[in-house]
C-alpha cells in the first residue's frame, strides 16, 4: 500500500543560483500498465537528477480518466493525496527515484491518462530550460478492445471513436514498449496501429502478437512499413526470425515499398472485402504478396495485395498494408470498423443450399448448383452425389454460385451433400434428397424484358426436394424486379427475399407450400 503525505512540505532547501541548464532525465520504466478494476494501477518512471547539487523539480498533472477515478502524485515511495494536483520536490545530488502515479480504478473498467507536466525550478521559482511531458497509462484488463497506438494517435483516435456502443475499450499508447503477451491476453480483439512509423514491430512484439494469436486472439494490424520493418535488410529490426512471423503469422510475402498507389477495392465475392472501394490520403504502403498462411481480401487497383486476412479455428487476423488513418472516407472507414468486428465474432455456419436443373429433351443430363449468400471461400466449396465427390465449377463469383454437371444413370433418389468455410473458418453444410425420373424431365427457362417474371414449374420433377431458382445473365443484368413463382398453379414459399437486383444474390431456394 502506497504511503500517503498529505501535506506538502514548502521549507524546501534553497537552490544555488548556479542552474542555468536541465540537469535531470526521465527513464520510462512501465508508464503503462494493465490493472484489475477496482485497484490501483501503479505507473512509474525514474527521475534523475545528474549533477553534482540538489535541485527542485516541480510536477503539474492534469487527469483525463473516468468519473470516479482518481489518481496521486508519487515522488519515491510517498504519494501525496488526489486532490494535490501540483507539487515540487528537492532532488538530491547524483539521485535516481521513481516518479509515478497511482491511478485509482475505483468505479471499475476502462482506462485512464495521468500527464505530468516536469520542470525544474531555480530558486526564484523560475522554469530553467523546457519543460518535460510525461504520460501514465492505466487500463483494466478484461476489456473487450485493446487499441494500441504506435503512430501519431490518429488511427487510434478513428478506431476508439468508431467501437460499437456496448463495447469497452482501452487504448495502449506506445511510451517505451508495447503490451506484452499478459497484458494482452485478457482482450478479446486488439488494434495495433502503427501509422508509417518506420521498423514499428520488435522482437517482442512479435513474440506477444504471435503467442496472442495462437491462443485465439483477434488481431488488427495497420501500417504502412509493418512489413518492411520486419522484411527488409535494411530496417533496424530486420532477421529472419521477423520474414517468417511475417510469412506464417501475417500472411504476407515482403516485395518492398511503394508510393504510387492510392485506390483499392475489396477482392470480388470476398466476404470480408467484397464491394468495399476506398482511397487513402497517402501512397506509402508496403507492396506484399499473399502467402499460404493468408488470403488477400483488399487490393490496390494496381493490382497489388493491399489488405491480408486469416482465420484458424478461433484465431483471426485482418493485416492492413497501409495506415487506417490515411483512408479518405469517414463511410469507408465505418465499414471497415463493422466488418472487421463481424469478421473477428462471427461463429455461425454458413447457409448454403443445392438445386438440381434437369435437361428437358437429353433427361439423364443435370446441372448441379451450390450456392451461399454468406461470402463462403471458393476453396473449400464441396459437393456429392450420392457420396461420390463432383468437381465445381465457380459460376458467378459475386452471387456466390457454383456449378457441376452430373448424369442420372437411372431414375431413383439423388442424395446432394454440400460443404464450405466462410471467412471465419466456420464450416455449413447442408444436405438434401431427390427423387428423380429419367424420363419426362420438366426443366424450365424463362426471360423478361422489364425484369418481371412468371415461372410455373410442374409439381413432382423432385418429388417433396427443394426449388433452386438460377437467375441468368439476362435476368441479373435488370433493375429490381419482383418473381412470381408457382407449382401447379400454387404459390411457391419463398426461404429467401422476392426481389433481386444487380448486386442481388443469383440463386434462390423455393418450397413448395404444402
Amino acid at each position: 500500500m502506497k504511503r500517503i503525505r498529505l501535506v506538502l512540505i514548502t521549507a524546501l532547501l534553497a537552490l544555488p543560483a548556479w542552474a542555468a541548464a536541465q540537469d535531470f532525465s526521465v527513464t520510462p520504466l512501465n508508464p503503462v500498465r494493465v490493472g484489475k478494476a477496482g485497484e490501483q494501477i501503479k505507473v512509474k518512471t525514474l527521475l534523475t537528477n545528474h549533477s553534482d547539487q540538489t535541485i527542485r523539480m516541480r510536477v503539474d498533472r492534469v487527469e483525463e480518466i473516468p468519473e470516479g477515478w482518481t489518481s496521486s502524485i508519487c515522488f519515491g515511495v510517498f504519494c501525496l493525496a488526489d486532490f494535490v494536483s501540483s507539487a515540487e520536490e528537492n532532488w538530491g545530488p547524483g539521485r535516481t527515484d521513481t516518479l509515478s502515479t497511482w491511478i485509482n480504478a475505483i468505479t471499475g473498467e476502462g482506462y485512464g491518462v495521468v500527464t505530468y507536466n516536469l520542470t525544474q525550478r531555480d530558486t526564484n521559482g523560475q522554469v530553467i530550460g523546457e519543460p518535460f511531458v510525461q504520460k501514465y497509462i492505466g487500463i483494466t484488463d478484461g476489456l473487450d478492445v485493446l487499441v494500441v497506438d504506435q503512430g501519431d494517435g490518429s488511427a487510434a483516435s478513428e478506431i476508439a471513436s468508431r467501437i460499437p456502443a456496448g463495447k469497452t475499450h482501452g487504448v495502449w499508447t506506445v511510451l517505451e514498449a508495447g503490451p506484452q503477451l499478459d497484458d494482452l491476453a485478457t482482450f478479446e480483439s486488439v488494434f495495433w496501429l502503427t501509422g508509417e512509423n518506420e521498423s514499428p514491430i520488435t522482437e517482442g512484439n512479435r513474440a506477444s502478437m504471435a503467442q496472442y494469436l495462437g491462443n485465439g486472439g483477434k488481431l488488427f494490424l495497420s501500417g504502412s512499413n509493418v512489413a518492411y520493418g520486419l522484411c527488409d535488410p535494411s530496417s533496424a529490426n530486420y532477421s529472419e526470425d521477423a520474414c517468417d512471423f511475417l510469412a506464417n503469422r501475417l500472411g504476407a510475402a515482403y516485395v518492398g515499398t511503394s508510393n504510387i498507389d492510392t485506390e483499392g477495392e475489396g477482392a470480388v465475392g470476398d466476404g470480408l472485402g467484397g464491394g468495399l472501394a476506398f482511397s487513402v490520403d497517402s501512397a506509402a504502403s508496403d507492396r506484399i504478396a499473399p502467402t499460404i498462411a493468408g488470403k488477400v481480401f483488399l487490393k490496390w487497383k494496381s493490382g497489388a495485395a493491399a489488405g491480408i486476412r486469416r482465420a484458424d479455428g478461433m484465431e483471426r487476423l485482418i493485416y492492413l498494408t497501409f495506415d487506417f488513418a490515411a483512408i479518405s472516407n469517414s463511410v469507408v472507414k465505418d465499414l471497415f470498423v463493422n466488418r472487421t468486428f463481424a469478421f473477428f465474432e462471427d461463429e455461425t455456419p454458413p447457409q448454403l443450399s443445392v438445386g438440381v436443373l434437369q435437361h428437358p429433351f437429353f433427361t439423364s443430363n443435370l446441372d448441379l448448383f451450390v450456392g451461399s449468400a454468406d461470402g463462403v471461400e471458393p476453396e473449400t466449396v464441396e459437393l456429392t452425389v450420392n457420396d461420390n465427390p463432383v468437381p465445381l465449377t465457380l459460376l458467378d463469383a459475386e452471387a456466390g454460385l457454383w456449378h457441376a454437371r452430373h448424369e442420372l444413370a437411372a431414375s431413383g433418389t439423388i442424395d446432394l451433400s454440400a460443404f464450405a468455410k466462410d471467412v471465419a473458418d466456420n464450416g455449413g453444410d447442408v444436405a438434401r434428397t431427390f427423387t428423380a425420373s429419367k424420363a419426362g424431365a420438366h426443366g424450365f427457362a424463362a426471360s423478361s424484358a422489364d425484369g418481371r417474371f412468371t415461372i410455373a414449374i410442374d409439381a413432382g420433377l423432385f418429388e417433396g426436394g427443394e426449388y433452386m431458382l438460377v437467375l441468368g445473365e439476362e435476368a441479373r443484368g435488370n433493375e429490381t424486379g419482383k418473381i412470381a413463382l408457382s407449382v401447379n398453379e400454387r404459390d411457391i414459399h419463398w426461404l429467401g427475399e422476392d426481389s433481386f437486383s444487380k448486386t442481388d444474390h443469383a440463386a434462390y431456394t423455393v418450397l413448395p407450400d404444402r
